[in-house]
């Protein structure tokens, strides 16, 4: 799908809401490669194996995407990772500006998400 397809998905998407509410909170991550690093070393199995960034780099790498731009290990995750960050920043932007906050995902403690992010 292209970047197109997908914002008009979206576009789609909040006409079929129509006047429905809803508020999207939008956790934003700032640096992708030292959050991959950090959560690298948090998501281990018992024995100390890092199963989440295997299986994250193996979907990057299997996806339709990843084949096309062909995407490799830990720099393809942060390329594939980049680049839906910046389009799911012009979705809220260009499609829900109304109807979205963003709050930095390393500061985010969902027990005290401001009250305007609610309303």
């Amino acid at each position: 799908m292209s970047d197109d397809e997908i914002l008009d998905f979206y576009r789609r998407l909040k006409s079929t809401l129509g006047s429905r509410a809803y508020r999207i909170i939008y956790l934003d991550v700032e640096d992708i490669s030292e959050t991959i690093d950090r959560v690298r070393k948090e998501r281990i199995d018992d024995n100390g194996k890092e199963s989440w960034f295997s299986a994250m780099v193996r979907y990057v790498e299997d996806s339709p995407y990843g084949k096309m731009e062909k995407l490799t290990g830990l720099r393809g995750l942060i390329e594939h990772l980049e680049k839906r960050r910046k389009l799911e920043h012009q979705i809220i932007e260009e499609v829900f500006p109304e109807n979205s906050v963003k709050i930095k995902a390393k500061s985010y403690d969902p027990l005290t998400i401001p009250h305007f992010a609610l309303e």
